[in-house]
């Protein structure tokens, strides 16, 4: 009762808006990070999560808090990806079990997890028929993503079982660049593993990814009009269409941004790099090199402005501009995540109010450290995490993942604000 006390006094006292601050199988984006996304698709993928149809295209699965690697069969054994590097002709640098499980000597838990898993996991595979072998990872150059999950190294979430989770396989070039997706893959190596009985190892489990259900929102109308709203206000804010992309708003934004700063200094930015400052200021952009900005612009105060961003301080207003887009799908992400079930966790119920009791004690133990900096860290994610319902909308998931038009993407709710305050005392010490 006294750590609840503590985060309700801590509610109390806010008042103020928080900004978002900020992932061998790449990057997964968030919505908000795809800048050629438009603002039409951006109501379609609304639209789909509150109805119940995100899972369009293909099924949803959940994204697992575990450790992430890499597996393909390459000159009749297994081989492991953790960068670009591994990933390059058909897995000519992949490092084998041997090497995969030497690379994590020496870290605890996270020792056996890597080790205990490689072992078992090229056990599995090696049990496969060559044809087989062949079809899901053609000699090197499919590589399938896969999670670990080992609960003596548990991060957040705790899931009880050792698990291996197939995400899916990518099919490289010599460069190690992703070239096309084999949707499915994940099943259908896991369901190849079962039928020759290899499927229980012995350390771990393998199994298919873990698809969900989204259902349809209860309160749709009220819930799709809340999301889509701000999105439409930016639109009229900033002269744009449902054609116009995440990227032409940043431009408008900037535009707007460089118009008052212009207006603030009576000072015109020649035509000639204009738009060229904006690209860079907007999204580092080096097309315009700070030679030609410097040469260009002959007003000094204003010249110490964009050279002051230049240096790092851009950093900030690129957050400030896409803090609307991004608070609108994280939000929808908490709200969707609460709507779901069929979590990997072993005792959803449970692992939620593990994480609920966490919370409050870390942020206790945070405010009783004195420590400025890990006060003002928690203080913040506490405010994204009550932006998004708070202790509530936690559940016992990552996040899921899903496709649209063809591109994955994700949904975290409330895990990020979270991983980083249960981070934040760790640091701090």
């Amino acid at each position: 009762m006294k750590h609840i006390l503590i985060y309700e006094q801590w509610l109390a006292k806010q008042g103020q808006p928080f900004l978002f601050e900020g992932g061998a199988y790449g990057h997964m984006a968030h919505v908000y990070e795809d800048k050629d996304l438009t603002f039409g698709q951006m109501f379609d993928i609304i639209d789909r999560s509150l109805s119940g149809n995100l899972d369009k295209e293909v099924g949803i699965s959940e994204k697992l808090d575990g450790q992430a690697l890499s597996v393909s069969w390459r000159d009749g054994e297994a081989v492991y990806a953790r960068n670009k590097g591994h990933l390059a002709n058909s897995g000519a640098a992949a490092l084998n079990t041997k090497e995969t499980a030497e690379k994590f000597e020496g870290r605890g838990e996270l020792t056996n997890a890597f080790q205990f898993a490689v072992e078992d996991l090229s056990n599995a595979i090696s049990q496969l028929s060559d044809a087989d072998k062949e079809k899901v990872f053609a000699n090197g150059k499919k590589f399938m993503g896969f999670e670990i999950i080992y609960p003596p190294n548990s991060n957040v979430i705790n899931y009880d079982v050792p698990k291996l989770v197939f995400h899916g396989a990518l099919e490289y070039n010599d460069k190690g660049e992703a070239i096309g997706e084999d949707k499915g893959s994940g099943k259908i190596l896991a369901d190849l593993i079962k039928k020759v009985n290899a499927d229980v190892q012995k350390n771990f489990q393998i199994q298919a990814p873990l698809m969900l259900k989204l259902p349809k929102s209860l309160d749709f109308s009220a819930s799709i009009q809340k999301f889509i709203s701000p999105l439409a206000k930016l639109q009229h804010e900033y002269n744009l269409n449902d054609g116009s992309t995440i990227r032409d708003y940043l431009v408008a934004w900037w535009k707007k941004w460089l118009d008052d700063k212009e207006a603030e200094y009576g000072y015109i930015v020649p035509d000639g790099i204009r738009d060229r400052l904006i690209n860079r200021l907007a999204f580092e952009d080096n097309s315009l090199n700070i030679r030609e900005v410097k040469k260009t612009i002959d007003d000094p105060k204003f010249l110490e402005l964009i050279l002051k961003l230049d240096k790092g301080g851009a950093k900030a207003l690129r957050e400030t501009a896409i803090t609307p887009i991004k608070l609108v799908f994280l939000k929808l992400g908490a709200q969707i995540m609460r709507n779901l079930s069929g979590f990997l966790a072993a005792n959803p119920d449970k692992e939620v109010q593990n994480i609920r009791n966490e919370i409050v004690k870390v942020a206790s133990d945070i405010e009783r450290s004195g420590n400025p900096s890990a006060i003002a860290k928690a203080e913040h994610q506490l405010g994204i995490l009550q932006s998004l319902g708070g202790l509530d909308a936690i559940v016992p998931s990552e996040g899921i993942v899903f496709q649209y038009d063809g591109k994955t993407y994700k949904f975290t709710g409330t895990f990020a604000p979270v991983n980083q305050l249960l981070g934040t005392l760790k640091y701090a010490r």
